[in-house]
């Protein structure tokens, strides 16, 4: 005898029909979002992306090639009007920095994913480490190119934009905080390397806001999964 369908299940087709896109779309959401509840797969999903996207974004061809296409959109797609007025709004270095901000959201964009935090705070996310970004730069470039452990603050504040789906937001800046300071450490003993530095702030990160946050269900409360099974009586 077949077990009853878990209640947070998207329900199939009407009439044992095939799913319509819209409730295929929302079968594939419900397993990832089940695959990612337990802490422990979220981790080891965060790790393997971290690892993953670390490698891309250090390699000399990823970056090659994302010099060029950054190029290509401010000198060739935007035209020249554009490109005479960026530097006057984020300094003499808007190549640089487009560069720079590809390469933070080739590190970032599964970040929000795998807390669970919906497609607006993504969006959300995705905007405020470009904004951070352009904004450091134009101010003082060599927070952005110095040791990786110095950039590392800023980047807990896109974070923030789990504040509604997850308890404790501001945990992002602990995060930040914690893995900077381990980041610093590796610094100052001599062992700084690009590729560890990226990899483990990123790890270290991930780590602290899913055991350090829960999510929060609409109404605002801790979410709870149902495992009971429907009363048939």
């Amino acid at each position: 005898m077949s077990s009853p369908p878990s209640p947070l299940e998207p329900a199939a087709g009407e009439g044992g029909a095939p799913p319509t896109p819209v409730e295929a779309e929302r079968r594939w959401w419900w397993w990832i979002d089940r695959w990612l509840e337990p802490r422990w797969r979220a981790l080891l999903t965060w790790v393997v992306l971290a690892v993953l996207m670390t490698l891309i974004t250090q390699s000399e061809r990823f970056m090659g090639s994302v010099a060029a296409g950054v190029a290509w959109v401010f000198e060739g797609l935007l035209g020249g009007v554009l490109f005479e007025l960026l530097p006057r709004l984020i300094g003499s270095n808007a190549i640089v920095i487009g560069m720079v901000s590809t390469s933070v959201l080739a590190s970032a964009w599964y970040q929000p994913l795998v807390l669970r935090v919906g497609l607006l705070r993504w969006s959300i996310w995705m905007c405020a480490n470009l904004l951070i970004t352009a904004a450091a730069f134009a101010a003082a470039p060599a927070l952005l190119t110095g040791p990786e452990w110095v950039s590392g603050l800023f980047y807990g504040l896109p974070g923030l934009a789990i504040l509604g789906r997850r308890t404790r937001p501001w945990m992002s800046l602990v995060a930040a905080g914690v893995a900077t300071v381990i980041g610093y450490s590796w610094w100052v003993s001599g062992r700084s390397d690009p590729w560890l530095n990226a990899c483990w702030w990123t790890i270290i990160y991930g780590a602290v806001m899913l055991y350090g946050t829960e999510p929060l269900a609409r109404n605002g409360e801790t979410m709870t999964i149902r495992t009971e099974l429907p009363d048939t009586t």
